[in-house]
């Protein structure tokens, strides 16, 4: 390029060139046709500036855009972080409350299966023991019970017979009674009479107090046994 000009050499075609501009669909460096006339030459420069300057500004406003729109995207990323961050704190502080508990209920299961367990065990063990302790002497009452229920229906029947056999022995003891009370009195009737006789009582009739009906009817029994 020549500085003075600002003209290219072209060594291809032998030539000067106006210049060699970049195309803008696939980036590749283009030679414009170059005029014989010098205000054509002028007025394509400025055509050429023109359009340079609207791709700069054109780029330039691209660029803003995607600046603005990546900047903008990356405090969205920065946000999601920043709350991704925090639920992940969120997450491991659960996850240390989470290990916490589940080391205490290990420690408890610990604690049930060395300490709490065999007591238990031992209680059971016990309890069976009293268990059949208490089985052994409910069968041992009940047995007594038996018996003593055998024993007791007989001291029932016993005394249910004896009863019985009271009864009869005061019903004969009644009858023992009147039958002694009517001898004593038949007795007794004969001795008066056998002492009235030996006073030498004569015609044979005898009164002796006032004896009550019955006496008499006894007495008259007596004379004739007599």
């Amino acid at each position: 390029m020549d500085v003075d000009t600002q003209r290219v050499w072209d060594y291809a075609s032998d030539a000067y060139v106006h210049r060699l501009v970049q195309n803008k669909s696939d980036g590749k460096l283009v030679e414009l046709p170059s005029g014989r006339n010098e205000s054509n030459t002028d007025e394509l420069y400025d055509k050429l500036d023109n359009i340079g300057m609207e791709y700069t500004h054109l780029l330039t406003r691209q660029l803003d855009s995607q600046r603005t729109y990546f900047e903008e995207q990356v405090v969205a990323a920065a946000d999601k972080a920043t709350k991704a961050s925090r639920r992940a704190d969120e997450a491991f502080e659960k996850l240390q409350e989470a290990l916490t508990a589940l080391e205490d209920l290990k420690l408890k299961i610990d604690h049930l299966s060395q300490d709490v367990v065999p007591s238990l065990e031992k209680s059971k063990t016990r309890a069976e023991r009293k268990a059949e302790k208490a089985t052994e002497l409910l069968r041992k009452f009940e047995k007594d019970w038996r018996e003593e229920k055998t024993v007791n229906d007989g001291l029932l029947e016993r005394v249910d017979k004896i009863n019985k056999e009271r009864e009869e022995l005061l019903r004969e003891n009644v009858d023992l009674k009147d039958q002694l009370r009517d001898m004593m009195f038949f007795v007794e009737g004969r001795e008066k009479l056998k002492e009235m006789d030996e006073e030498g009582i004569e015609e044979g009739e005898v009164t002796i107090g006032d004896v009550p009906d019955g006496k008499k009817k006894r007495r008259g029994k007596g004379k004739g046994k007599r």
